[in-house]
């Protein structure tokens, strides 16, 4: 009997415990001020249920019935959330957008092989990857996709167009494609494949190694690493390092980079979060193999965000000289949140400062030598000519 009271007794403590902690949870929650009060009085309630006065108002009255879908209106009013706060680089990605933002990291995807974007408010071919199927199929730079699989193309989102053309390798997918010099649209029936986009690209140029990074992912550090290593042992004596149209990526992978060209210990960049926690100073870790070595930049008005902070760091550490034209000005930083069903959020969350404590957003990075893009011959001889003088 007596152990029986000993259980009801410790039964009853921790319903008391329990209950307890949740209340003083409740009460002393360690939140951002006012956020229980904004939760509860937007979120939830009145203002909430909006929401499903406006989906019950379309699912009632809409003619197109067929139209109607509760997953993409409660996706497309996350988007409307974060789109909110206007900002360009803060963006909501449904969970099959996500799976293309990661595929595009990893650098192996399966497609047709081709970087698009939207101009006009249509689908426009930036350049075709070769060797792969839409080069060897014969699509072309500036080419306007206007139907894929017979579906119209104009005004889609950027992700959404990439959803479509991707596809399981040995599939088939069709592109409408107009041409300035087609008289009118053209098919063209395009199997998929696996598609492997290489960071880095590299060659000798009579002695002086050619570097071209494309894009900061999770493998540009290794393959940056073996081009280093295949030149140096071909005995080059100067490096050009061609970051035309890279748009960023990893900021580890443009510090990592860095530090093959600085001293370790030199500052890279700040990040300046605008007074809400102190800045953070990344620095060169080394391995410091290519310092002394000649150096160009080439950079353009594709060149944005972690290509501008490399950039950046060489000039005002080694006053290594940058040709070429202004970068893109994408000085801000970006940090990527997962959601729980595969959905992620990427936030602005602080500005890039170069070494010096100069702003990027905005204003770019001017080149030593301004040499417009078209005239790429004369920006590889004019990079040439500089490292030639070093040696």
């Amino acid at each position: 009997m007596r152990n029986i009271w000993k259980i009801l007794i410790a039964i009853v403590l921790c319903f008391l415990i329990f209950w307890g902690g949740f209340y003083v949870g409740q009460k002393f929650s360690v939140l951002p001020e006012g956020f229980l009060n904004f939760q509860s009085n937007f979120f939830t309630g009145k203002n909430l249920s909006l929401f499903w006065e406006v989906w019950n108002i379309l699912n009632n009255n809409y003619i197109k019935k067929e139209n109607l879908d509760q997953n993409k209106a409660f996706y497309g009013a996350l988007e409307g959330i974060v789109k909110s706060v206007g900002d360009d680089y803060t963006e909501f990605y449904t969970p099959d957008e996500a799976k293309i933002f990661n595929e595009d990291i990893s650098g192996k995807f399966e497609g047709v092989g081709m970087e698009i974007t939207i101009k006009k408010g249509l689908v426009t071919v930036v350049a075709p990857l070769e060797n792969t199927p839409a080069w060897r199929a014969g699509i072309k730079a500036g080419d306007v996709i206007l139907k894929i699989d017979g579906q119209d193309a104009t005004n889609l989102k950027l992700q959404e167009a990439v959803r479509r053309i991707r596809g399981p390798k040995g599939t088939k997918v069709t592109l409408t494609i107009m041409r300035d010099e087609f008289s009118e649209p053209k098919d063209f029936v395009i199997v998929r494949d696996v598609i492997r986009v290489y960071s880095v690209r590299y060659k000798n140029i009579n002695g002086i190694g050619y570097i071209k990074i494309n894009n900061f992912g999770s493998n540009s550090v290794l393959e940056f690493s073996n081009a280093v290593t295949s030149l140096l042992r071909d005995g080059v004596k100067g490096f050009i390092l061609d970051l035309r149209n890279n748009p960023g990526g990893f900021l580890e992978a443009a510090v990592s980079i860095s530090g093959w060209f600085l001293k370790r210990g030199d500052k890279v960049v700040v990040e300046d979060f605008g007074g809400k926690s102190p800045q953070r100073i990344h620095r060169s870790q080394g391995p410091s193999i290519l310092l002394g070595y000649p150096v160009v930049v080439i950079l353009n008005n594709g060149s944005a965000s972690a290509s501008e902070i490399l950039a950046a760091a060489l000039r005002e550490n080694n006053n290594v000289k940058i040709i070429g034209t202004k970068s893109f000005g994408k000085g801000s930083v970006q940090q990527v949140f997962y959601l729980s069903d595969g959905s992620l959020v990427k936030v602005t969350v602080a500005l890039w400062l170069t070494p010096k404590g100069h702003i990027i957003e905005g204003k770019g990075i001017e080149p030593d030598i301004k040499i417009e893009e078209e005239k790429e011959e004369k920006v590889i001889e004019k990079a040439i000519e500089i490292i030639s003088s070093q040696i």
